[in-house]
This record gives structure tokens, C-alpha cells and sequence, in this order.
């Protein structure tokens, strides 16, 4: 990273401009972590990684007239990385530009983590070409391949069976490093166990995620270089909620239609909204949507 403010309070900075290569790693440009009562003003970050990155214990954060790219957008977090706990509230961006980067405006919390990130507001935001305009992702990873396990067992029997000395007859353990599970239709017809430390088991890993909650994202327009402008990618457990999207104008660069992916989001709608998620509806009132 370049400029880092941690356990900082009462902070002002002002028409600072950070530079790094395009393709350098963890380079982020302005870094703010367990800081309050921090405000950034015109300043100017083209990086190789988020030209502003804003990690847990952070509060009362103001970013305004930033400019930035090349990039990964600005971001809060990553939160709850090996299972920590994490806390950010009360951040604002009000004015910013970004072209070319990798992300817009970002949320990102890994599995696993806890802890919330409540009273985030993005408004008069410019972009240009920028991959993915709005997201926020509670399935974060920051490797290659996916941390998440999709895979599973199915239809397993078991017959016959005599056990002991042992631990039993166990399915799982189930969920663990933050990994989604699935196992069905398993069938244990006729077995014997003596003096085992467990009979019939099923394990399973606590499952948990930092919530975030009363997002609003307020009179954003420009164009995305991906299909999928705004992806709201939020935890079954822990869906996100107090979501607002109002007067948002983002299309695609060049052909095409821009759209957007919401799973798991309860989203409010204020004034023209483009694009709009459409699909998995589970409650239409005025103005207010949520999907799963």
C-alpha cells in the first residue's frame, strides 16, 4: 500500500496524489483501518490495487472530489478475513470519478467473518468504463479459485454396516474454512455399533457473515464494461438489508444492455433506476423490492 491510516483520529487530507503501476500488487492507494473522524478531499490515486480502501474499525469516514484509475475502485474491505470479527460505519463518498477501473464502489466481507458494516452513502459518482460499476460481495476471495466448495454427496447407502471401537457414523464435518457444503439423500439401513464414541452424527461448522446494512448509493451515471453493472452477491443468513439504489443512470460501454444480479438483497428503489434487478422477487410494495 502507499499511504496507510491506522488507529488514527481526527484526520484531514487534502489534494494528495498517489501513482503506482496498473499491474503492481497491493498497492492500495489510500488505506484507512480502526481510524475515525477521517475526511480526504481532491485527491487524485491511480493504482494497482483500490484506490481507497476502508478496513474494519473505521468510522465517521468523508471522501470527497477523489479521482481515480487505473484501479479496483474504492472499497470497504475486505471484512472478517479468518473468521475475524469487523466493524465500519458512518462512511460517505460524496464526488468521485473513476474510469478504467476493476471495480466501482465495493463491498467486499468474507465468509465465515462477523460483525456489520452499516451507514455507507455513495452519491455524485462518476464512472467510465468500469467493470463492475456497483458490488457488494459477501462470498469474497481473494485467490484464483473459488473459495467456496460447491461440490457434495448424494445418494449414499449403507447397509449391513458393524462399527466399533470408533467415533461412529458421521456425516461432516460440513462448512468448514468458510466452504458451502451439500449433502442429500443418504440412507443408513441396518448397522450395529458397540462402545463407539458417537452413533449417528451429523456435524456442521458455524456458519456466520458480516452484515451490511443501510447502503445507499444516490445519483450515480456513467457507462460499464461488463453486462453486469450492479451485482448485489449477499449471504442467505445474513442478506443484506436497508439497500437503496436512487438515480442511478449506468449502461453499457459500447453495445449492449447493461443489467443487474441481486441475490439475497433487500433493495429499495427512489426516482429512475437503470439498471434494475428483475428476477426473484419476493416482495413488490412501493418503491421496495427484495430479492433471493
Amino acid at each position: 500500500m502507499q499511504i496507510s491510516f491506522d488507529h488514527c483520529e481526527n484526520v484531514q487530507v487534502s489534494k494528495l496524489q498517489v501513482t503506482a503501476p496498473e499491474d503492481s500488487p497491493n498497492t492500495d492507494g489510500i488505506h484507512i483501518t480502526h481510524t475515525q473522524n477521517i475526511t480526504l478531499s481532491d485527491c487524485t490515486i491511480g493504482t494497482g490495487d483500490d484506490c481507497i480502501s476502508i478496513e474494519t474499525g473505521s468510522t465517521n469516514v468523508q471522501a470527497t472530489g477523489i479521482t481515480c484509475g487505473p484501479g479496483h475502485g474504492i472499497s470497504i474491505g475486505s471484512l472478517g478475513d479468518h473468521n475475524s470479527e469487523a466493524y465500519v460505519s458512518d462512511i460517505t463518498v460524496d464526488g468521485a470519478e473513476l474510469t478504467g477501473t476493476t471495480n466501482g464502489l465495493r463491498i467486499k466481507t468474507w465468509q465465515g467473518g462477523s460483525g456489520n458494516a452499516t451507514n455507507i452513502n455513495f452519491k455524485n459518482i462518476k464512472m467510465k468504463n468500469v467493470k463492475n460499476p456497483i458490488i457488494i460481495d459477501q462470498q469474497y476471495c481473494d485467490q484464483d479459485e473459488p473459495c467456496k466448495e460447491q461440490t457434495g454427496s448424494t445418494n449414499v447407502q449403507a447397509t449391513g454396516i458393524s462399527c466399533g471401537p470408533g467415533h461412529g457414523i458421521s456425516i461432516g464435518s460440513l462448512g468448514d474454512h468458510n466452504s458451502e457444503a451439500y449433502v442429500s439423500d443418504i440412507t443408513v439401513d441396518g448397522a450395529e455399533l458397540t462402545g463407539t464414541t458417537n452413533g449417528l452424527r451429523i456435524k456442521t461448522w458455524q456458519s456466520s457473515a458480516v452484515e451490511i446494512k443501510d447502503v445507499t448509493y444516490q445519483s450515480i451515471t456513467g457507462t460499464s464494461a461488463n453486462e453486469e453493472a450492479i451485482i448485489f452477491d449477499c449471504s442467505k443468513g445474513h442478506p443484506c438489508q436497508g439497500i437503496v439504489l436512487q438515480d442511478i443512470d449506468i449502461s453499457m460501454e459500447g453495445d449492449g444492455e447493461a443489467k443487474a444480479n441481486c441475490t439475497n438483497a433487500e433493495v429499495t428503489l427512489k426516482g429512475k433506476v437503470k439498471p434494475q434487478c428483475s428476477k426473484n422477487i419476493i416482495q413488490d410494495q412501493p418503491g421496495y423490492v427484495a430479492y433471493i
